[in-house]
């Protein structure tokens, strides 16, 4: 249980005494530490596996030469089966070109034609042999992580560590193919975050809270617990944010709407940007209110702000972040450090007791089980804050159709010309 008071909060720094930031999710540790443990468990494990099957193959009889081969030809059987079907789902699945006349990788959703046409002068600068091996890489990594995605039997720790990797092995490309010899290091950032961002939206639909876990069970978990504590003020939690200060209302009403945009996201990077800023506006809020703002500040206004929000599918946002953002972003910087509050803020709203806000034990009870309840002005404002946000969402779907319309009624406009001109000659 993480306390509030500056003297006993956690420390944010990985277990394992590395200069990176540790995280609830992975046990204390930062990513890559986290990571070399689960190794070592797997190496573990299947050792044990491999010594049991030995061990239980020398005490059974060997199968006749018949029923051996007999096997083999039912297996070859199934494999080419699956891979008909496999090539049969894939080009009706990504079958066709793009308007350029390029293949479309992975599924053609308007969230991917945006992010493709919002990376056009990035790759305008670094030509048509660097965009093709880059897609080369999406493609191949979709193609491979979409089935495995939806094979059951495969964990999601494991398609997280395949995740990881690849986004290794992509930036050592970078640095070792003569594709990349002329592109600088920030262009190669770029390039990276552009991969991280067009795979996990083509990815998106199988590994956001996918069904082999029990991310939904931790949301409704988690959704409940805040709502049991929707009575927690700003002095509960010894944060010293004025709830009738105007101003502060409105710094704390854009601490809420970025939170609760973290769920309208789609790539990792995004969701830890939605982060990022309700984290900033946090620090300006402190700021208002009493001058500089320390971390010891940050983590009772950060909490207060989820209970505040209680943003949707909260549990699965984090997870997703944390399996599939890349580890770099988590493990050090801005984005990490204000993750890994994130992470500190709802592992202490889960702990939470009355010893946690210095109150009376039976008076906790009492507000728990809603025996008694403690006066409040944010609900309705808050209601109207998500009322706002979801407007602002309907406002850019809108935008987004009317610049479609646009587009469709011009190429209408062409086409009747070139009917016109073709009836002419």
């Amino acid at each position: 249980m993480y306390a509030i008071k500056g003297s006993n909060r956690p420390d944010l720094k990985c277990r394992s005494g590395c200069d990176y930031y540790g995280n609830v999710q992975w046990d204390g540790f930062c990513s890559k530490c986290h990571r070399e443990q689960m190794q070592q468990k797997k190496l573990k494990s299947s050792f044990q596996r491999n010594s049991g099957e030995k061990s239980q193959k020398s005490s059974i009889a060997g199968f006749s030469k018949f029923e051996e081969k007999k096997r083999q030809q039912t297996d070859k059987k199934k494999t080419l089966l699956k891979l008909n079907m496999f090539r049969k789902s894939t080009s009706a699945k990504e079958g066709g070109a793009s308007e350029e006349g390029q293949p479309l990788y992975g599924p053609a959703t308007p969230e991917v034609d945006r992010l493709r046409q919002e990376h056009s002068e990035l790759f305008a600068q670094v030509g048509k042999a660097v965009e093709a091996d880059v897609h080369k890489c999406v493609h191949s990594f979709y193609a491979r992580q979409s089935r495995e995605a939806e094979d059951m039997s495969v964990q999601v720790d494991d398609l997280s560590e395949r995740t990881q990797n690849f986004y290794q092995v992509f930036t050592k490309r970078m640095d070792a193919s003569t594709v990349y010899q002329n592109v600088n290091h920030e262009i190669k950032e770029q390039l990276l975050d552009y991969l991280e961002k067009y795979a996990m939206t083509c990815l998106y639909r199988l590994l956001f809270c996918p069904q082999s876990t029990n991310d939904e069970d931790q949301d409704l978990q988690i959704q409940k617990r805040i709502r049991q504590l929707n009575w927690v003020s700003a002095a509960h939690v010894d944060c010293g944010i004025d709830e009738t200060d105007p101003e502060v209302q409105d710094r704390v009403y854009a601490s809420i709407t970025e939170l609760l945009g973290l769920d309208s996201a789609r790539a990792p990077q995004d969701k830890l940007a939605c982060v990022v800023r309700c984290c900033r506006n946090i620090f300006t809020l402190l700021q208002l209110v009493g001058g500089p703002a320390s971390a010891d500040e940050f983590l009772p206004a950060l909490i207060f702000v989820v209970l505040k929000t209680n943003p949707a599918r909260l549990k699965s946002n984090i997870n997703y972040i944390t399996r599939f953002c890349n580890a770099s972003r988590l493990m050090s910087g801005e984005g990490g450090y204000c993750f890994t509050n994130l992470c500190c803020a709802v592992s202490f709203i889960e702990n939470l007791t009355a010893e946690s806000l210095n109150m009376d034990g039976e008076e906790y009870e009492q507000f728990m089980t809603g025996q008694i309840f403690a006066p409040s002005t944010w609900e309705t404002a808050l209601i109207m804050c998500e009322g706002k946000h979801l407007m602002n969402e309907h406002k850019a779907v809108f935008k987004d159709l009317h610049q479609r319309q646009d587009v469709f009624m011009e190429e209408i406009t062409l086409l009747k010309e070139e009917m016109h001109n073709f009836e002419e000659s």
